[in-house]
């Protein structure tokens, strides 16, 4: 059973997490990619399948969170940048109204 869940960190351990996370795909993909098929044991077989097929759902929700999480990151960035061009602007207004 896949849950969701959400957690506060550090803005600069976001690049972390998210390189951690793309690596776990990386090595289920692998994983998954190893997976054997026998039709004469077909029972086995769709065992393994739907294994192989529970984890290509895993790991397509975890990509979409990587890049979900990516976009607020930018977000975030961008934020940051524009309230601090707007905070020198208005230091270097109240510098030349003294």
């Amino acid at each position: 059973m896949k849950v969701k869940i959400t957690h506060t960190v550090d803005y600069d351990e976001i690049p972390a997490i998210i390189s951690k996370m793309v690596l776990d795909c990386r090595e289920r993909l692998k994983k998954a990619s190893m997976f054997s098929f026998n039709m004469r044991n077909l029972k086995n077989a769709t065992i393994e399948i739907i294994q192989v097929q529970n984890d290509l759902d895993l790991i397509s929700s975890k990509l979409e969170d990587c890049l979900n999480i990516s976009a607020g990151y930018e977000e975030a960035y961008s934020s940051t940048e524009y309230t601090e061009t707007v905070s020198e602007r208005q230091e270097d207004t109240n510098e030349n109204d003294n």
